[in-house]
């Protein structure tokens, strides 16, 4: 899937309260609508900037429960589109939605901005990419915790299954980047087998 499906973002429906929360809401409108959708450094982080954001808006909320945000996200997997029969969003009202979906966003970003990296292959390249997995597998894993708190029915790319999918994947790249720099630095003969072995056992993983 590309970057520009997997940040198909909704627009913000207030639909009454404080001034305060609508002015936190068009913020979080406008944050949203900047976020970048090509994986580099600087978009990951855009994306954990927007998350901070709509955590803090979550937290005030609390406060006022006559002010109502709607939110939407489309399955990750599947392109919206206006034909019939196309792909439903899932809607919720629950900032869990939200907060899961940047992490989503954040999570897929730096899988891919890791695969940029991996694909020059030199060490300090390899090195940077096992950052970026690293850190899908961890926000992957973040998602299936925030998605728990989400009331309504989730889509096929929020469920269990998929999340720890995509997490034992971007373990699995963050692996080989260890054999890879091994290799790459000359140390076949030693420690590249046994990084070899334990490469293929998560892919392995990832593929039952």
């Amino acid at each position: 899937s590309s970057a520009k499906l997997l940040l198909e973002l909704n627009r913000l429906s207030p639909k009454a309260g404080d001034a305060t929360c609508l002015a936190a809401a068009q913020k979080l409108d406008v944050l949203r609508k900047n976020l970048p959708t090509d994986p580099s450094e600087a978009a990951f982080e855009q994306h954990i900037k927007y998350w901070a954001e709509i955590v803090q808006v979550d937290s005030s909320l609390d406060s006022f429960p006559s002010f109502e945000i709607n939110f939407r996200w489309y399955d990750a997997w599947q392109a919206p589109t206006a034909l019939p029969g196309g792909p439903t969003p899932v809607k919720s009202t629950s900032c869990n939605l939200e907060i899961a979906a940047v992490l989503f966003n954040a999570a897929t970003l730096a899988l891919q901005y890791g695969a940029q990296c991996h694909a020059q292959k030199t060490v300090a390249k390899y090195s940077m990419a096992q950052k970026y997995f690293l850190r899908a597998a961890g926000l992957y894993t973040a998602v299936h915790d925030r998605v728990k708190g989400v009331q309504d029915e989730v889509s096929m790319d929020m469920s269990s299954s998929a999340l720890e999918m995509l997490k034992m994947l971007s373990l699995a790249h963050a692996q080989r980047c260890f054999f890879d720099a091994a290799v790459a630095q000359g140390k076949y003969a030693t420690i590249a087998p046994q990084l070899a072995s334990a490469t293929a056992d998560y892919y392995e993983e990832v593929l039952g």
